[in-house]
C-alpha cells in the first residue's frame, strides 16, 4: 500500500519569500530495511542554477518519520519524492525541508504534537527535537 502526500510553503513576510514544494509517495517495506527509512528520488530536474536539493529534501523527510508513531514506521518505509518545486531567490534548503516533512505528515494524515515553525520575526525556521 502507498500513500501520497504533497505540501506547498508558500509564504511572502516583507520583501523575504518562502518557497517549496515537495510531493511524496510513501510505502511499508516487505522486509526489515537497514536503514529503517529508504529515501528515493524520481528522476526529478533541478531546481534552480543545477543546485541539487537532494540533502534538503532527505532530512526533512528523516526528520518527519522520526515523529511518526512507531507502529507507522514497521518494518521500515521506502520514501520516493516525486516531485520538488523552488524559486530562484525564494528556496532555500530549510523551505526544502519544512516542505517535505509536511508532504510526509499529509501522506499519513498525520499532524505532529510539536511541528516546525516559520519565525516570522527572525524569518528563519525552528523544527523542535
Amino acid at each position: 500500500m502507498a500513500w501520497n502526500g504533497r505540501y506547498q510553503l508558500a509564504t511572502q513576510i516583507g520583501p523575504h519569500g518562502f518557497f517549496a514544494e515537495v510531493e511524496v509517495e510513501v510505502e511499508s517495506a516487505e522486509f526489515p530495511t537497514d536503514p529503517p527509512v529508504k529515501v528515493m528520488f524520481s528522476e526529478l530536474r533541478t531546481l534552480t542554477h543545477g543546485v541539487d536539493w537532494r540533502s534538503a529534501t532527505t532530512f526533512g523527510i528523516l526528520y518527519a518519520v522520526s515523529k511518526l508513531a512507531g507502529n507507522l514506521v514497521g518494518k521500515g518505509l521506502i520514501v520516493r519524492v516525486t516531485d520538488v518545486r523552488g524559486m530562484t531567490g525564494d528556496t532555500g534548503y530549510m523551505d526544502l525541508a519544512f516542505a517535505a516533512a509536511f508532504a510526509v505528515w499529509k501522506a499519513f494524515d498525520h499532524s505532529p504534537e510539536n511541528p516546525p515553525t516559520l519565525d516570522t520575526t527572525a524569518k528563519s525556521f525552528l523544527f523542535p527535537k
